[in-house]
């Protein structure tokens, strides 16, 4: 019995030898047949679900500068799965039945999950981690974005036609590494950061994508072609202690930011403010003079910015109970 592994260059150059054979290498993606084994490779960590084998040795020859330093001379090394806890968190799983995660419907996705075949579905629609999901439709096409925390690539672009099948189109960033370098492999000391809700819209004939992470800020790109390529990223905003942010464009093609700061806020003294700015023609900048605090309740992100029948309406998350 034979799996796949599907492997996207990205920060690694590597070559996988003996006994590995590379069968596709389409939209740079390397299909690899390792006998009884499956695993999902990340750019900056790894994730490894171990189908059927418990042990496997091979080889492999690195060419990246800084993994060079980090294994010192020894390029070319043998490797023992059990030996790589410091990169590789282990998964018990079982065959892959698509390769984007369940978009395509298979028998022992019937009856589970997603698309019934009948005209019916079974939520989850997605089986996967999607947090944060932001979501719109343009023409009879549905987008949406998720959190991606401290893996790469960064922000997942989705697609429908009917909101239960869903296929990945694109991501925004390429490596995370890019917005700072303690999201980098050898740091690892970002779990559960990185890359957080944010939002993706259509205006002024484009795709806009924002988001942040809570310790480096706001960052935003934009596209015509959802499937990318995407803009390189712009850091939008250098601030710490702040997170879910959204874009609006008024009727008027003004563009407006909202953002949560849940930190102590100096304007008063408290913290979770939901603030209003007003943005530059281009996106890409803040007019901080126009800052205004429009809620505050513990708690309160995941915002959302509408105009319905000329009424502005903000959607945002209140917690229960005690928050920090």
């Amino acid at each position: 019995m034979t799996a796949n592994l599907i492997l996207k260059i990205m920060v690694w150059d590597v070559s996988f030898w003996p006994g590995v054979k590379c069968i596709s290498s389409a939209n740079s993606y390397w299909q690899l047949a390792i006998s009884n084994l499956h695993l999902t490779v990340y750019s900056t960590e790894f994730a490894v679900a171990v189908a059927r084998s418990r042990k496997l040795n091979f080889q492999i020859n690195i060419t990246t500068p800084s993994l060079k330093s980090y294994f010192s001379d020894n390029t070319n090394f043998t490797m023992n799965l059990y030996r790589l806890y410091f990169i590789i968190v282990i998964f018990g799983t079982s065959t892959l039945t698509s390769r984007t995660f369940g978009q395509t419907v298979s028998d022992s996705q019937t009856g589970k999950w997603g698309d019934q075949c009948d005209g019916t579905y079974c939520n989850p629609v997605l089986p996967g981690d999607y947090s944060d999901i932001d979501a719109i439709r343009v023409g009879s096409d549905y987008y949406a974005i998720s959190s991606t925390f401290q893996y790469s690539p960064g922000v997942v672009v989705l697609h429908s036609k009917d909101l239960v099948n869903w296929e990945i189109l694109s991501h925004i960033v390429d490596d995370i590494t890019i917005m700072t370098p303690e999201l980098n492999w050898d740091k690892m000391n970002r779990y559960g950061k990185g890359i957080w809700a944010g939002s993706i819209r259509y205006y002024k004939n484009k795709f806009w994508v924002y988001f942040g992470t809570p310790d480096d800020g706001f960052f935003m790109s934009s596209t015509i072609n959802p499937s990318g390529p995407w803009e390189p990223l712009h850091p939008f905003w250098k601030v710490t202690g702040w997170d879910d942010c959204c874009t609006f464009c008024d009727d008027d093609g003004q563009l407006y930011f909202v953002a949560t700061n849940f930190v102590l806020d100096p304007k008063n003294k408290k913290k979770y403010n939901i603030h209003l700015f007003k943005m530059t023609h281009d996106g890409k900048q803040l007019i901080t003079a126009s800052d205004s605090i429009i809620h505050q309740s513990n708690g309160s992100e995941a915002n959302k910015l509408y105009k319905t029948g000329g009424i502005y309406t903000t959607f945002t998350v209140k917690s229960i109970g005690k928050v920090g």
